[in-house]
């Protein structure tokens, strides 16, 4: 696994649908969402609606979502946020599923157009296409930052902690088996004394104020990697402290400057992964029972 350090300039982000246009077994599609609305303090709502041959196809209100996966490559799934989470519509047979997810934060398909994933806020779902069901669901409360994501290998790779580093999980979506890769955490790779932040950590007050874009984030954001949703490679950002800690008399809180730092994973054939123990087998087969 080779880790880059990668320049906001040189990522090519995919900013959220808000009008697109596209064509499965000669019907055409008119996807159209309004800009988002505050209904109250940080939750925030869209409207939807949908055309088929220029006729209604949907319109509803949907919460809005970080990022969003309209189709999947093939484009016989449509993706569409609801209040509660992710209706998926098999545009071929008109089946539909829809999954409910806590604040969910986006989706995802596969390069096959056999999966999809979805992230919410404290855990991430993996549903097949073909039974449209839950087939695997991921849940750490302890880290809900880090969402599931397709890599370069198909493979859902999902970042946790491990000790004093991180690891990424790289679950098979046809077999649900996993072999693990080892990953530095921010602090580690951006060379920055985690010690002075901890306890700025644990505070988890709202108490990070971003230089470049403005507003503020929870302090619990600190030596964490985020998904970043791009049309190329595997990128990922950290929030990274760039001033020390001070006390903030304004808003009465230990606060410090950060930004936005990013990486780029890159996987090939020299990568160091463990299979699975079969301790390790076990414990996947009655999390998929408990699903």
């Amino acid at each position: 696994m080779v880790v880059q350090k990668k320049a906001k300039r040189d990522i090519q982000i995919e900013l959220f649908p808000e009008n697109v246009q596209f064509e499965y077994n000669n019907d055409v599609y008119q996807v159209s969402f309004s800009e988002p609305n505050e209904i109250r303090m940080a939750v925030y709502v869209r409207e939807l609606e949908v055309l088929k041959n220029n006729d209604l196809f949907k319109s509803v209100t949907v919460s809005d979502c970080s990022y969003l996966e309209l189709h999947s490559p093939n484009k016989q799934f449509l993706a569409l946020p609801t209040r509660n989470g992710l209706e998926i519509i098999d545009l071929e047979s008109d089946n539909s599923i829809e999954v409910n997810s806590f604040f969910m934060l986006g989706n995802q398909f596969d390069l096959k157009s056999e999966f999809c994933l979805i992230n919410g806020q404290y855990d991430s779902q993996l549903i097949d296409l073909k039974s449209f069901r839950v087939i695997f669901r991921h849940k750490n409360l302890d880290n809900y930052i880090s969402q599931a994501r397709f890599g370069s290998d198909n493979k859902v790779w999902t970042i946790e902690n491990w000790g004093q580093k991180m690891r990424i999980e790289h679950l098979d979506p046809q077999s649900l088996k996993t072999i693990y890769s080892v990953l530095e955490t921010p602090f580690e790779f951006f060379k920055i004394d985690g010690a002075k932040y901890q306890n700025l950590i644990r505070s988890n007050k709202h108490c990070l104020w971003l230089m470049q874009s403005g507003g503020m984030r929870f302090s619990s954001y600190l030596n964490k990697w985020e998904f970043v949703k791009t049309s190329k490679g595997i990128i990922y950002r950290s929030t990274v402290p760039k001033t020390e800690v001070k006390y903030n008399t304004n808003y009465k809180v230990d606060s410090c400057e950060v930004d936005f730092e990013y990486i780029e994973l890159i996987i090939g054939q020299e990568i160091q992964s463990e299979m699975v123990l079969e301790k390790e087998s076990l414990w996947e087969k009655l999390k998929r029972l408990l699903n």
